[in-house]
């Protein structure tokens, strides 16, 4: 692949700033999928700007994600990817949205307050691919369509979620008078103690698991890791 960097901001460039026009595409709106900052679309190369086709790649700070679908002016602290012609871009996508390659760019990054990952850095990472296209497009596409039903899933589990939160208010935080009883909770269970434990006693093989608070969120819920 070729690399494109994003537009440097700075006293030269700074008149670039709109109040409207090409959203720019900093970091933490790449990541949150905002726009609050604008660039007059006119006065600025083409060669900075990218379509929803694109892959954008961070460099500086937040090295090693990896986003496509905006369309905007490319900041300076990421690069635009751009695969050769036997490349497909769905597959070179997927491939640098790695958890490997992130850590590699990570490692490849120079400087510790600042992270930050040259061109050359970033293409010495190794890349592994078929070399038919259209093995690569099938890969891109069964990956893409993972992604899909994830993202459907997640918005059904989101509705859901909220109606839960309507039906637990209706019936615990505003309950009707006939037929509901108040009671103190000591009339309604019983309460068994946790165990207190020493570290002696404890296994890393075997047994019962254990649950203390670190298996807990702090907002309420199992953490499963």
């Amino acid at each position: 692949a070729t690399l494109q960097q994003g537009l440097a901001f700075n006293k030269k460039t700074n008149h670039l700033m709109a109040k409207n026009g090409i959203p720019l595409l900093r970091i933490v709106n790449l990541k949150n999928g905002t726009s609050d900052k604008f660039v007059n679309e006119r006065e600025v190369n083409p060669k900075f700007i990218s379509t929803k086709e694109d892959i954008i790649f961070t460099r500086t700070g937040q090295v090693g994600l990896v986003f496509r679908g905006r369309h905007g002016i490319v900041h300076n602290n990421c690069f635009r990817v751009i695969p050769y012609e036997n490349i497909s871009r769905g597959y070179m996508y997927w491939y640098l949205r790695q958890d490997i390659i992130r850590r590699k760019a990570n490692a490849l990054a120079g400087g510790s307050a600042q992270p930050d990952l040259n061109h050359n850095a970033f293409k010495s990472i190794g890349f592994i691919y078929p070399e038919d296209l259209q093995t690569q497009e099938s890969v891109a596409n069964t990956l893409q369509n993972y992604e899909d039903l994830v993202e459907n899933n997640s918005k059904r589990i989101e509705k859901l979620e909220s109606m839960a939160r309507l039906l637990y208010r209706h019936y615990f935080e505003v309950p009707e008078s006939d037929g509901w009883e108040e009671l103190p909770l000591s009339e309604a269970l019983v309460v068994h103690r946790g165990k207190s434990y020493k570290s002696s006693e404890l296994s890393e093989s075997g047994g019962l698991p254990f649950v203390n608070l670190k298996c807990i969120n702090r907002g309420g819920g199992f953490r499963k890791d």
